[in-house]
């Protein structure tokens, strides 16, 4: 997707002008304006891609109820998933093929590959995978292991391999016998009082991220 630009927000109903154009094997490309009845310009979005699927992707996970005792939002892992699964397994050995396993598997479904071909060593962004695909890893993966993740996970651990143990840290799992040293990805520098650095100074990792969530946050609302 080319660009999103959002000018307003829909107040009953809306009518949406379309330009479809060829894109390549099997994908258009499409120009989008939402108009209100009016005739205000809403919603202009530039170059978004459409690729015929045999599925349909998960685009975004399903948002939890609101506790009302302490105002967060709880995340429950699904009883009997993928976690409970994994962190049943005998081994550390055992965990870690099973986690990589899950992994892979996401991302396959995410780039219409089969599993066998996504090599843990190999970059993701190699496989095609653009901020938006990111997304939809990102979200494939809160919905299995029942976790939040940073949009910019691809770029931070950006193999598979890369992934897996960060995934372990964060569902509390051994991955060998004994414990494992999970690499964290490089802090963002702090002002001098020891807070955030302004955002002139922000690392790309930053910006990214914010432009990735300031993207999830468009097409929740489209």
């Amino acid at each position: 997707m080319g660009r999103v630009t959002v000018h307003g927000t829909a107040h009953g109903e809306v009518w949406a002008h379309a330009v479809c154009r060829a894109g390549g094997a099997s994908q258009r490309e499409v120009d989008v304006r939402m108009y209100s009845l009016d005739g205000t310009l809403l919603v202009e979005v530039v170059g978004m891609r459409i690729v015929r699927l045999e599925s349909v992707p998960i685009l975004a996970a399903p948002r939890p109820q609101q506790s009302a005792s302490d105002g967060q939002v709880p995340l429950v892992a699904p009883a009997g998933g993928l976690r409970v699964t994994i962190a049943a397994l005998p081994s550390g050995p055992e965990r870690r093929k099973a986690l990589e396993s899950a992994v892979r598997e996401n991302v396959a479904q995410v780039v219409r590959l089969p599993a066998r071909r996504v090599d843990p060593d190999r970059p993701l962004k190699s496989l095609g995978i653009d901020s938006l695909m990111s997304l939809e890893l990102r979200n494939r993966l809160e919905g299995a292991f029942g976790i939040r993740l940073s949009a910019t996970l691809i770029w931070n651990y950006p193999t598979v391999h890369d992934i897996v143990p960060f995934l372990a840290e964060k569902l509390g799992l051994e991955l060998d016998d004994e414990a494992a040293t999970v690499q964290a990805p490089v802090a963002a520098p702090t002002g001098a009082g020891g807070g955030r650095a302004p955002s002139s100074a922000e690392s790309p990792e930053e910006l990214l991220e914010r432009e990735l969530a300031e993207l999830d946050e468009r097409m929740e609302t489209i």
